[in-house]
């Protein structure tokens, strides 16, 4: 419901506005806010769509890394073992850096394009540059951000011994039953 709620926001303080730009009339789709309660809402989004997570996330996943670091495995201590299970450990904790500061480059370039623009407004009217500039900047920050969704999936299939194992196992499996339906219909069953 909370989301839904901030979701509203945007959906009652947005207008499509009229502009001009050379000689042709374009329209843009922009939320009308004063100066100030724009700048408090960008703040609100900040602080609940990054800082909040990225807390979180820190927080989450330096308790998970502390927790595998200082975990003995249980039973005599086995050199072999023993050093097999400190390199995946490893492993894990590469993972989980990773993740936390893929979030913070996908997530943080949006978040500061919106406080650039809401606290330190750019004149973007009278230079083609600047123009350019800002559109560019708007579009590279909001794929960054939008990218993120699509690249939790790539950290996990590659730093993830599970996940390679099950691929391999399922990628075996499929070549079984394909090798399988081939002998069948070559002896007429």
């Amino acid at each position: 419901m909370v989301s839904i709620g901030i979701a509203l926001i945007p959906y009652f303080k947005t207008e499509a506005v009229r502009f001009a730009y050379g000689n042709e009339t374009y329209y843009d789709c922009r939320e009308m806010w004063d100066e100030e309660a724009g700048k408090h809402y960008t703040l609100f989004i900040f602080i609940v769509t990054f800082a909040l997570p990225i807390s979180v996330l820190t927080f989450v996943y330096t308790s998970i890394c502390w927790y595998i670091l200082r975990h003995n495995t249980p039973g005599n201590p086995d050199r072999v073992r023993d050093l097999a299970q400190w390199k995946l450990k490893i492993k894990v904790v590469k993972m989980l850096i990773t993740i936390v500061i893929l979030f913070a480059v996908c997530w943080l370039p949006i978040h500061i394009f919106n406080i650039i623009v809401w606290f330190f407004p750019p004149n973007i009217n009278n230079s083609r540059t600047l123009y350019m500039t800002y559109v560019f900047s708007y579009f590279f920050s909001h794929f960054l951000s939008m990218s993120h969704s699509f690249i939790n999936p790539f950290v996990y299939g590659f730093m993830s011994e599970n996940f390679k194992t099950k691929k391999v196992v399922r990628v075996e499996s499929e070549k079984a039953i394909d090798e399988n339906a081939v002998q069948t219909s070559a002896h007429g069953h």
